[in-house]
């Protein structure tokens, strides 16, 4: 099964809203309805905004421009400072394995991957984070 064209998961994409503060859910509706090649990626950076929000450390905006043009996911702010968080969400190859928790290419790759992708949308002598979602673990 292509991941691609998949069914969007509506139960799954309503349980992320019920935990994402509100001021992001234009955002994300509009990125899971017309972006369907990185909904993936979209409902990875939304599980982490949820998860973030729920620490105390409150997301303040999405696709936030930092160096030579580049985003980041987004940019949180904790005693005083901001937080400038990229999200790696590894897309599963096949849907009916992700959902049996079976993995494509190992953690150590992933990461690599993850970082190597990252370094350049960071700001140096900030707080950047790289969050690595592993999809397979739906």
């Amino acid at each position: 099964m292509n991941t691609q064209y998949l069914r969007r998961d509506t139960g799954f994409e309503n349980n992320l809203f019920s935990l994402l503060p509100e001021k992001f859910h234009d955002h994300f509706k509009k990125q899971i309805r017309y972006n369907r090649s990185s909904y993936w990626q979209n409902t990875s950076v939304m599980r982490t905004i949820a998860l973030f929000y729920r620490l105390g450390v409150f997301p303040k905006a999405v696709d936030v421009k930092t160096l030579k043009g580049k985003n980041v996911d987004f940019v949180s702010e904790y005693d005083g400072g901001k937080i400038y968080v990229e999200v790696k969400g590894f897309m599963p190859k096949n849907y009916q394995i992700a959902k049996r928790s079976c993995s494509f290419g190992s953690s150590e790759e992933n990461i690599e991957r993850a970082l190597r992708r990252s370094q350049d949308k960071f700001i140096n002598n900030s707080c950047n984070i790289v969050v690595i979602a592993e999809e397979e673990t739906i």
